[in-house]
């Protein structure tokens, strides 16, 4: 049914146009208003973004030169450190050090001249034993330092190595080379 207004009667679907028109232009001012809020705020976030952005590559960039300063020192500690000069009391302590293992090595080579010495008596005592058919009596071995050592051996007067003090063995052992079984 149509609605008779006073100014003239316009229909009532020229008024619901004119309150559609008015609401379509209301909606669109929303719009546009969200718009440039939007607009607005993506606006913001960007230039916080770029901030960010920038104040995270200026990080990056102070900790490379950092990261540079402190290689380049630490290499300037470390050739530093190969070309220091050694400490006098490092350098005493490792003369001391290699003279002792020297004489003990001198010693061990003496120690083998008279192992070597005693071997050679103990063959030269059973070749000597051998020959005397095992029945000569105990009074022939008393003195075995006193047998002369067969096929070019070193005798007991010779000195053994010229780190060995000569005249090795100094004392002959308490016991007889031999044991005989009336020994014990």
């Amino acid at each position: 049914m149509p609605l008779n207004l006073p100014n003239g009667g316009l229909s009532s679907v020229t008024l619901i146009l004119f309150f559609l028109a008015h609401e379509l232009r209301g909606l669109q001012d929303t719009i546009a208003k969200l718009q440039a809020e939007y607009e607005k705020d993506r606006e913001t976030y960007r230039l916080k973004f770029m901030s960010s952005q920038k104040q995270a590559q200026e990080t990056i960039d102070h900790l490379q030169r950092k990261c540079g300063c402190l290689t380049k020192l630490f290499e300037e500690v470390r050739q530093r450190y190969e070309r220091r000069e050694s400490r006098q009391e490092d350098l005493n302590t490792i003369s001391d050090l290699k003279q002792i293992i020297a004489e003990q090595e001198k010693d061990l080579a003496c120690m083998n001249e008279e192992k070597r010495y005693f071997q050679m008596r103990l063959m030269s005592l059973e070749r000597h034993l051998e020959e005397t058919n095992a029945s000569a009596e105990e009074e022939e071995f008393e003195d075995a330092r006193a047998l002369p050592i067969k096929h070019g051996e070193n005798s007991p007067q010779e000195p053994l190595s010229p780190d060995c003090p000569p005249g090795l063995p100094p004392e002959p052992p308490e016991r007889p080379y031999f044991y005989t079984p009336h020994d014990t």
